[in-house]
């Protein structure tokens, strides 16, 4: 199978890229570089790279001319409250404008199928230790969440055939060839190591976390899923991976 990765260099991206290509297809990645600290060793055989942004409509439509893609997981975004509230317009072009353009692309290429990522952040913050599941009310609070909702509304519209897995990702945390520190528990795991003080803000917030690992063997699973999804909505993370900053904290200085 040609499988496209967009946002392929990025921290999630990158790690998808390093476990797919061990499975035997074609991995493509479509990135901008807007990041400096990417890592050009997941590159090999099995493994292409194309420097294009997403917001360059006509690049990416040549590109889709050139490889008949099976499958496309959609990771290229601006990401986070901090970059979305800094980069206002860019985020809504990117995540929104973008993201609308290149899936009206893969109808038109014959996508079989479609893989979003999608963000927790859109059901807003929580207090209670109450598990969501994908039927809790969205309240998005960031520009970076507001754009990843709009996206997934463009696609739960859509009637085409295509399948259409949107992955709500919980906080993510791990080891990747585009290491990103300011996730929390990377961050708090980071400052501990180099003997910092840590300053936490909403100690007491409930997020639910996962391991880069995991959240990959579930794209795994998704690519390998013969079951037909017109358009689905997971939350992607684990029941016993819910935890407060408070508790990082209590199980990293154990």
């Amino acid at each position: 199978m040609n499988i496209l990765i967009t946002g392929g260099f990025g921290y999630v991206g990158s790690k998808l890229c390093e476990y797919l290509s061990k499975s035997g297809h074609n991995i493509f990645i479509i990135d901008n570089l807007l990041q400096k600290n990417f890592n050009r060793k997941i590159i090999n055989k099995k493994t292409k790279f194309y420097k294009i942004d997403v917001n360059n409509y006509k690049k990416l439509s040549e590109n889709f001319k050139k490889i008949n893609y099976d499958i496309v997981i959609h990771l290229a975004a601006i990401v986070g409250d901090p970059a979305s509230k800094k980069y206002p317009r860019l985020t809504k072009k990117t995540n929104l404008s973008a993201s609308k353009f290149l899936f009206n692309l893969c109808k038109k290429n014959n996508v079989k199928k479609f893989i979003f990522f999608s963000t927790c952040s859109n059901y807003g913050l929580s207090k209670s230790s109450k598990l969501l599941n994908e039927k809790s009310p969205l309240k998005p609070l960031s520009i970076y969440a507001k754009t990843k909702v709009d996206f997934e509304k463009f696609l739960l519209k859509d009637k085409s055939k295509i399948s259409k897995i949107i992955l709500r990702i919980s906080t993510l945390y791990g080891v990747s060839p585009r290491m990103r520190y300011d996730l929390t528990i990377n961050e708090f795991t980071k400052n501990l190591f180099l003997k910092k003080k840590l300053d936490v803000f909403y100690a007491d917030t409930w997020r639910p976390y996962i391991h880069l690992n995991d959240l990959s063997k579930i794209v795994v699973y998704f690519l390998q899923s013969k079951n037909i999804f017109t358009t689905k909505v997971f939350n992607a993370g684990v029941n016993g991976e819910n935890y407060t900053k408070r508790d990082i904290c209590n199980e990293l200085i154990r």
